[in-house]
């Protein structure tokens, strides 16, 4: 085989590295880039190759798949996985392919055969060999399809479209300039490196925007479905879903001071869409503009530091102490999760994160969670719910397909009072006190209690008027067709209402002030402002009508007994104790000592690992120096065979004096008809000719004796001494 015929160059040095580390950058992974780069540039300074052969390359690339395979598995795992647990896998992709990266890296091969990836090719390979047929194999140099493929994996994620681009361009240029032969023309290589170049922006448009589609499908569904995701704005009214069947934790609530609270909300929306609800961001020539410091992407505000790792949504609330009520939330975390919270929660402390951030619909999130779990404390006085926005006309809409259904149900209740009309409004909405709001409340929960029915198999979300229908027909449904009705018909009476959605506190943990939050406990209410005065805001488009002064409190109007208390199965007591378990341990990490322990380990060890390789690089300096890539010592040095037969040989007949020379010792051990071995391996090694076919055919002479050896062996443990003899002439 000619060096010529291999398919692709071998990447320069360091470009590998480069490569990693910018893929580090990307992914906020560093010190798996730093890792990767110096493990693959550590070939270029170290004498350890290994020839693999086609049977090597193919184990590499099997343990490759497996990997492959259990990451795989291992995202199926997840019983709230959704399409960014795969993207996450894919931007790992580098890593788990690793085993056939570093084969190829270090090893004495040029390249792997193209057969290493198809099962059925080698077969057939094999096959053909065994009934002697000629076959030959193309060499495949892995390393430049690794480096793309790192380079692809790097964007997967990103928001950064220029700097991922400019990034791409760059390596790639280098890339190409490096592929190209010696007599490269500059014109002929300006025009290629501006074909590539366009090619990796596209490549970079491309994976971002596969990215952001997938996570703009996943931010579409039910917030109960994945409520950690941090930039959700959008739920349903349908189906229960998997979460709300699920007993597995997602968070556990201590109390330390004050009440329990009843419910935790994970977000609020204010627009009805069809089945859908939604989040309609705040206006921004309004009083809640966001000041630019504080802007955290979309609607979201960054909330105020308040001492260390502490944060508060008010400056009123940076200093103080004196919170009536006091608990801590302990949990999972992702990167970017949204974290249940009292309604009147004012400071969220004791968490290590990039900041903490809060929408006007009051939904927090956690941006940069440095671990995989938190113990939060949060901090909110009893009574007092002033986190969240004022209203706008906004809450007070009813969709025009609905308004006939809404007021039927409200009229045969005897309602009498309707006197919205449609938006907007030439005068001021009425104001609904707080005590006339509780005469609302108690007339539309003894209605719900005694008329309708709570059931997980009813499903409206096909109806073109899903409210209308639950309310004068089927009046059988679960927690979200209970609060979106509460919400339409309260808006409908002239309170501005919000549709709610997050945990209940109703199972009693182990410990002492510990409340268990389940799957199963995902919920759905409503929100209504009471008191305050509405006013008109002229803002740079328009007029719109804002309450002002009064405050957010929650209704409920599920009935009682919606909670499935279903016996628990079998296994949910050591589930429970494992994720307990694992959180904890999660958390003892993390802490001051032990985590400042880690880090000086690792600081340590991966310092030690440089300066050896440095060390390594300076005194021993590139193996390859010794053997030119194209001289004829190398391909000996690389295709002969003698160090291993030499090694095999040696178990049978005992190891080879220091003293002696290969030829001599193999004339001495070899069979009889054999002889000829020894004077061809110094013709090829000692005599001077540089003829490949002779280095071809030595090759094919020691596979030939290995197996003539291993049958004479056989045969000496299975016929008496004269068989032998007469086997061997």
């Amino acid at each position: 085989m000619k060096e010529e015929e291999v398919m692709f160059q071998a990447p320069p040095r360091l470009l590998m590295g480069v490569v990693f580390l910018f893929w580090g950058a990307m992914q906020e992974q560093a010190l798996a880039g730093l890792i990767a780069a110096i493990v693959f540039e550590a070939r270029h300074w170290t004498t350890l190759r290994w020839s693999f052969g086609e049977k090597g390359f193919a184990r590499a690339w099997q343990l490759s798949l497996l990997f492959l395979l259990v990451s795989a598995v291992g995202v199926f795992q997840i019983e709230d996985r959704d399409p960014t647990d795969f993207l996450v896998v894919l931007g790992w992709l580098p890593f788990i392919l690793m085993p056939s990266g570093l084969a190829q890296q270090y090893a004495l091969d040029r390249g792997m055969p193209m057969t290493t990836f198809s099962f059925i090719a080698r077969r057939k390979l094999a096959m053909d060999r065994k009934m002697g047929r000629s076959v030959q194999t193309r060499p495949f140099q892995l390393g430049y399809p690794f480096l793309v493929l790192v380079l692809i994996c790097a964007g997967i994620g990103v928001n950064d479209l220029t700097l991922y681009s400019v990034g791409v361009v760059i390596l790639l240029g280098v890339a190409l300039y490096r592929m190209s032969q010696e007599g490269r023309r500059p014109i002929a290589w300006a025009f290629a490196y501006l074909v590539a170049a366009v090619l990796a922006v596209g490549m970079a448009y491309g994976v971002i925007s596969v990215y952001d589609y997938v996570m703009r499908v996943t931010s579409s569904g039910r917030i109960a479905d994945n409520p950690d995701l941090s930039m959700e704005t959008r739920t349903n009214i349908g189906q229960v879903t998997d979460l709300q069947q699920n007993k597995s934790i997602r968070w556990r609530y201590y109390v330390e001071a004050g009440e329990r609270p009843e419910r935790l909300r994970l977000a609020a929306y204010n627009w009805a869409l069809g089945s859908d609800w939604r989040a309609k961001l705040r206006a921004r020539d309004y009083l809640e503009e966001i000041a630019p410091e504080r802007e955290a992407g979309g609607d979201f505000e960054k909330l105020l530091p308040a001492g260390e790792q502490a944060y508060a949504f008010d400056e009123a609330d940076v200093d103080r102490t004196d919170f009536t009520i006091s608990g801590r939330l302990v949990g999972l975390l992702r990167s970017q999760s949204i974290i249940p919270m009292p309604l009147g929660t004012k400071r969220v402390g004791e968490i290590e994160a990039g900041n903490v951030a809060s929408n006007s619909m009051g939904t927090t999130q956690v941006n940069q969670a440095e671990h995989g779990a938190a113990s939060i404390r949060l901090s909110a006085d009893a009574g007092v719910a002033l986190g969240d926005h004022d209203p706008s006309d906004r809450d007070l809409e009813v969709p025009p397909h609905e308004e006939v259904g809404i007021d039927g149900f409200l009229e045969e209740m005897g309602w009498d009072g309707l006197s919205l009309g449609e938006p907007p409004w030439v005068k001021a909405p009425p104001v609904i006190s707080e005590e006339e709001s509780k005469e609302l409340v108690h007339r539309l929960r003894r209605e719900f209690a005694t008329e309708f029915k709570y059931s997980t198999f009813s499903d409206y979300s096909r109806s073109a008027k899903p409210i209308s229908d639950f309310l004068n027909e089927q009046q059988v449904g679960h927690c979200e067709y209970f609060a979106s009705a509460t919400t339409m018909l309260m808006r409908r009476i002239g309170v501005p209402a919000r549709y709610c959605v997050g945990f209940v506190i109703r199972e009693k943990g182990a410990d002492e002030n510990e409340w268990i939050l389940r799957g199963k406990h995902a919920h759905a209410w409503c929100q209504i402002y009471v008191g305050g005065t509405w006013r008109q805001e002229r803002g740079d488009r328009k007029l719109e009508w804002r309450c002002r002064g009064g405050r957010w409190i929650e209704v409920d109007l599920t009935p009682p007994g919606w909670l499935d208390e279903r016996p628990d199965r079998w296994f949910q007591g050591i589930a429970d104790w494992f994720q307990k378990f694992r959180t904890g341990a999660i958390l003892w990490f993390a802490g001051p000592v032990v985590s400042t322990a880690i880090n000086w380990v690792l600081g340590l060890s991966g310092g030690g690992l440089v300066i050896y390789l440095m060390v390594k690089l300076i005194v021993t300096g590139r193996r390859g120096e010794d053997f030119a890539k194209d001289s004829w010592d190398e391909r000996v040095r690389t295709r002969n065979s003698f160090q291993s037969f030499e090694r095999w040989l040696s178990k049978r007949v005992g190891l080879r004096p220091a003293a002696m020379p290969m030829s001599s010792w193999l004339r001495n051990h070899l069979p009889a008809g054999e002889q000829g071995l020894a004077e061809q391996y110094e013709a090829v090694v000692f005599g001077g000719e540089r003829d490949e076919e002779k280095l071809s055919a030595l090759q094919q002479q020691l596979l030939r004796v290995r197996k003539v050896m291993g049958r004479q062996k056989k045969l000496r443990r299975r016929e008496p001494p004269e068989s032998l003899e007469r086997e061997i002439r």
